[in-house]
This record gives structure tokens, C-alpha cells and sequence, in this order.
């Protein structure tokens, strides 16, 4: 068996690299199936001033995927100007 090797520390960001970034903590209100998906579960978040729909590959990552309602979620959105037009790639945690 190969041994174990850690992944290199990355470089430290700058503050405008923070800048890019929209991080928030929401709570998780409702966790459903979707239909015909192996992998997936809908998950409603609730964010206090807004609430989203994340579709999330949990369904086989624990026994009862429902066992999170309730609990904290993280949402990272990261906006990337390019060619003037703004990208958006958001990323539940």
C-alpha cells in the first residue's frame, strides 16, 4: 500500500479574492427525494432573508438523508467577471 501523502498548503488568498465570494449559513428546513435519481435529494435551506432549493448526491451517503433537517448548511456563490458579463457558480457545503 502506498503511503499517505498530504495535498501541498495553498497559496494565501488575497482580500480581493475574498471579496468575490458570498458565504452564507442557512438552516436546513426540508430534506425530499427525487424522483427517479439514485443520488440526489432536494433540500430547502432557509438563509433568514431568502430560502433556496439545492439539489444535493447525499441519498446514499447515509442510512435516513432526513436527519439533517434542522441542522446548519453552508452556500458559497462566487461571481467571476469575465468578457464584462458576470458568472455565477454557487456551491452548497
Amino acid at each position: 500500500m502506498a503511503e499517505f501523502a498530504p495535498a501541498a498548503v495553498k497559496p494565501t488568498v488575497g482580500v480581493e479574492a475574498l471579496d468575490a465570494l458570498d458565504i452564507r449559513v442557512g438552516t436546513i428546513e426540508r430534506v425530499e427525494d427525487v424522483p427517479r435519481s439514485d443520488k440526489l435529494m432536494k433540500l430547502t435551506v432557509n438563509f433568514g432573508d431568502h430560502s433556496r432549493t439545492i439539489l444535493a448526491g447525499i441519498k446514499k451517503e447515509r442510512e435516513n438523508p432526513r436527519e439533517i433537517e434542522g441542522r446548519q448548511a453552508l452556500r458559497g456563490e462566487s461571481r467571476a467577471a469575465q468578457n464584462g458579463q458576470r458568472n455565477f457558480r454557487r456551491h452548497a457545503i
